[in-house]
């Protein structure tokens, strides 16, 4: 009996040790090409194991990285056994996302279609001509003339939510303590319900059965949907076999919904929209005429993934920072108001325009504290990468390398005095004091953020309505600075960004 328990334990021990020596098989990669590597206690799993326990957020663990190696160009990483490379240099950042982008222009960040089909139609996850393709449909739809167009809807929303912070500051004895996050998410789901869809949102009357509503559904930070969104993006193998998406099932449906009922009405009805459901609709029917349902669809929830959750969760930084610097908070009310002025009270698209200072300061908040916590792309063609230290390093097409747009922002070897919020940086006569690729809100390169343009127009609406009738101050319930939520994917302030809003 002892024998066999000794030899058991014997096999068990082998089998253990080959599981280990099979997981770990590509650990001494980084080391035989010479690379500065980071080094993680936990076998196979790597810097993601942090991630997976919901001890850090994805953001934080690039941040470290980047800090950890301050001289280094490049870093060799270790993602569940499979070699990463994180890149320091803005040299060779703009290599991989703009001079040699035929080399890496397939995202990191990968997504099985058949369990989230809706994503099928997005430039963010298609490559080559298809990519092209999709991503022409949304730059059609992004014209000054169009965007100008859409500005009458944003105009709209601007007046519903100046009704809803009225109404909520009257309630509240003029000082309202609000959750700022979900106050701009309102705007930005009314937003994509009215120049998205043609609809009336009703995300400031409703909490269910919303564009809000359905939008907290993939990406609230619980730890079950961070648990989800860690499967599908770093164990895509499993993702598929567990049958785990992105995107919830009763968020597929909804949209399927809307859309449909849009164009029945439509149908129905003879009626037009004004909206991006109508341009796809004029731009890309069959070869009879019909309009491609799910073509619609696909390319409606893009726009709702692209303008809906970034844009409110920038606009919470921008008041964020606004509360912490009055001085900014008035100045950048002055100009809104001098504009206003000029153009007979009404928040038009050429207002909008002329509201230069109102784009220093967003773009100052981005810098400090942006949405994205890391841009990532794979190599398609091998290709030489030389840092500024001289180290070398041929990738091979299926490898990955990640950028973390906070680190850079923050790297005083790139900016001067990075801490502080000094919306000068990006006026005329600075803006090109810095490296162009240490400064990636809406990434860079063929694949920058078709929806910038749009997405500035709705912020600088939402902004100038809330500071235009009222100041922010800071809340006792928001911490300064404020730390990331461990879980989710993106760099969400955990328990919220809280502010006071008070009339003039």
């Amino acid at each position: 009996m002892d024998v066999f328990y000794l030899l058991l334990s014997t096999i068990l021990c082998i089998l253990l040790y080959i599981i280990y020596r099979f997981l770990t098989r590509k650990q001494d990669h980084w080391d035989k090409f010479g690379i500065p590597t980071v080094r993680n206690s936990v076998p196979y799993f790597g810097y993601v194991w942090p991630i997976l326990m919901q001890r850090k957020s994805s953001g934080e663990i690039y941040h470290e990285i980047h800090e950890s190696m301050p001289n280094c160009s490049m870093v060799g990483m270790y993602n569940c056994g499979e070699p990463e490379l994180f890149l320091r240099d803005p040299d060779l950042i703009k290599s991989v996302m703009q001079t040699n982008f035929s080399n890496f222009q397939i995202n990191g960040l990968q997504f099985n279609l058949e369990l989230d089909p809706l994503l099928k139609r997005n430039p963010f996850v298609n490559v080559g001509e298809k990519w092209k393709n999709e991503r022409a449909v949304l730059t059609n739809t992004m014209s000054t003339s169009k965007l100008r167009n859409m500005t009458v809807i944003i105009k709209e929303v601007s007046e519903k939510f100046l009704k809803y912070l009225n109404k909520n500051i009257k309630q509240n004895n003029n000082v309202w303590e609000a959750e700022v996050q979900t106050l701009f998410a309102k705007f930005t789901g009314e937003v994509v319900a009215g120049v998205g869809f043609g609809l009336d949102g009703q995300c400031f009357i409703k909490d269910t059965g919303t564009f809000v509503d359905m939008g907290s559904k993939i990406f609230e930070p619980t730890k079950l949907t961070a648990l989800k969104q860690f499967i599908t993006l770093f164990l895509p193998s499993l993702a598929k076999i567990l049958g785990t998406g992105l995107l919830p099932k009763e968020f597929d449906t909804y949209c399927r919904c809307v859309v449909s009922d849009v164009l029945k009405a439509r149908k129905q009805t003879g009626l037009r929209g004004n909206d991006f459901i109508q341009q796809i609709c004029d731009l890309y029917k069959t070869e009879n005429g019909e309009i491609d349902e799910d073509f619609v669809t696909c390319h409606a929830t893009s726009f709702f993934l692209d303008g809906y959750l970034t844009s409110s969760y920038t606009l919470s930084r921008v008041a964020y920072h606004l509360s912490i610097y009055p001085d900014v908070q008035n100045k950048l009310r002055d100009e809104v108001k001098e504009i206003l002025e000029k153009h007979k009270g009404t928040l038009t698209y050429d207002a909008i325009q002329d509201m230069k200072y109102m784009d220093l300061v967003i773009k100052e908040s981005m810098r400090m504290s942006p949405v994205l916590s890391s841009l990532q792309k794979i190599c398609s063609a091998e290709f030489k990468l030389v840092g500024y230290d001289g180290i070398e390093y041929v990738i091979k097409p299926g490898s990955k390398v990640i950028m973390c747009p906070s680190a850079l922002h923050l790297d005083s070897k790139y900016w001067d005095n990075p801490e502080e919020f000094q919306p000068e940086r990006f006026d005329d006569e600075h803006k090109n004091d810095f490296h162009k690729f240490v400064y990636l809100p809406f990434g860079g390169g063929p694949r920058i953020c078709v929806g910038m343009r749009m997405a500035m127009i709705q912020m600088k609406y939402a902004i100038s309505t809330l500071i235009n009738n009222y100041s922010v101050t800071l809340s006792s319930k928001t911490k300064v600075p404020f730390a990331f939520d461990p879980v989710g994917i993106m760099n969400i302030p955990k328990g919220g960004i809280w502010l006071n809003i008070k009339p003039l």
